[in-house]
């Protein structure tokens, strides 16, 4: 069982490395024997705790961006009382976009369950996974670079709303990966965005991460 230190430990793990694409989740398991923690990661209680930490995540990010919240979810009430999407709504637009982009990790999350459990008891397999995962933030950084050279401006939250949802399933899709520990679901996210040439990822990725932290499970 876990002691009072070290959830503390992993917490701050947790805390400190979600806001960056290095899989917080992928370094809350290797960094455990990395330093001796007899924390039993075959346990379920491990996985529990980590999505524990993942909600808290999830709660802090929420609060931080609540006035984008407040009018992404009144833009999904309007287009539910009036049955459509008006053009000019981008907030209720963003709202579907983000809903469309967590329900691929959701169906694989529920199909694989049982599969993806087991990755979480094998500090080995994620230390490689981590590799991996470095390898797609450098190609991220080639398309950042690749759509700085095309002259790619930032934009508005009106711009991150004329996604398409071919565009919005596609960065969804590729957000698959982060089930696995060791992918980053914020790099995922920014390789995505950066593979359909839209550069307000940032912003996005951070959205889908505090309503996301289910991709843990």
């Amino acid at each position: 069982m876990l002691t009072y230190s070290q959830s503390i430990l992993l917490g701050a793990i947790q805390g400190i490395s979600e806001l960056f694409p290095i899989s917080s989740l992928g370094h809350s398991v290797l960094l455990s024997p990395l330093f001796g923690l007899s924390v039993g990661q075959h346990d379920p209680y491990f996985l529990t705790f980590l999505v524990a930490t993942h909600t808290a995540t999830a709660t802090v990010l929420f609060l931080f961006f609540i006035k984008d919240w407040q009018r992404i979810i009144s833009g999904l009430f309007r287009s539910l009382k009036t049955r459509r999407i008006s053009p000019s709504d981008s907030d209720a637009k963003l709202g579907w976009l983000l809903i469309i982009t967590t329900v691929p990790a959701g169906i694989l999350g529920l199909l694989f369950e049982e599969n993806l459990k087991s990755l979480f008891a094998s500090p080995q397999l994620v230390a490689f996974i981590l590799i991996l995962n470095g390898i797609l933030l450098y190609i991220a950084e080639l398309l950042r670079k690749k759509s700085e050279n095309n002259n790619f401006q930032l934009g508005s939250n009106d711009r991150i709303a004329k996604l398409t949802w071919l565009q919005g399933i596609k960065v969804g899709v590729l957000q698959c990966i982060a089930l696995v520990p060791g992918f980053s679901r914020t790099g995922a996210t920014i390789a995505g965005s950066l593979l359909i040439r839209f550069r307000e990822s940032f912003f996005m990725c951070h959205i889908v991460i505090s309503i996301c932290y289910c991709n843990t499970r």
